[in-house]
């Protein structure tokens, strides 16, 4: 489990996901480049993808970032970002999640502002296709309409 706020922590779970499994461990020195909120991480083929949101979530720098892991409490460096706003679309996308289907294909969940909204609290809840390179690395995520 991580989490954010007056930096950025994490902590194994014990086995009944209610409870930590030893002292938190900070992962803040320095912070990663732009991090704002929202980390989340998940395993796939034995590494570690760590996501969070950068930018200014009251505008249009808000975005997803992600860095590949091979422990769980290992810094996050070499950060790209994969969704950013796509003004055919919408726009401040961030805080995410995923979900992975029964036939293995990711999906990234997360939040966005419609184009024709300007106050910031505005967001609605959108989920897009997500999918690995040949070296495991999440590609850029291309934002859809989901009508």
């Amino acid at each position: 489990i991580y989490w954010s706020g007056m930096g950025l922590s994490g902590c194994k779970l014990n086995d009944n996901m209610l409870e930590l499994d030893g002292q938190p461990v900070r992962l803040d020195e320095p912070l990663p480049a732009g991090f704002k909120e929202g980390p989340f991480a998940f395993k796939r083929d034995g590494k570690y993808y760590f996501m969070w949101s950068a930018g200014a979530w009251g505008d249009d720098s808000y975005r997803v970032v992600n860095t590949v892991l091979d422990k769980p409490y290992d810094k996050p460096e070499n950060a790209q970002t994969i969704l950013v706003s796509d003004y055919n679309v919408a726009k401040s996308p961030g805080h995410n999640g995923y979900i992975e289907d029964t036939d293995g294909q990711f999906y990234i969940v997360y939040h966005r502002r419609p184009l024709d909204k300007t106050i910031r609290h505005c967001r609605s809840l959108a989920i897009d296709k997500m999918d690995f390179d040949c070296d495991g690395n999440i590609k850029k995520i291309q934002m859809t309409k989901g009508e």
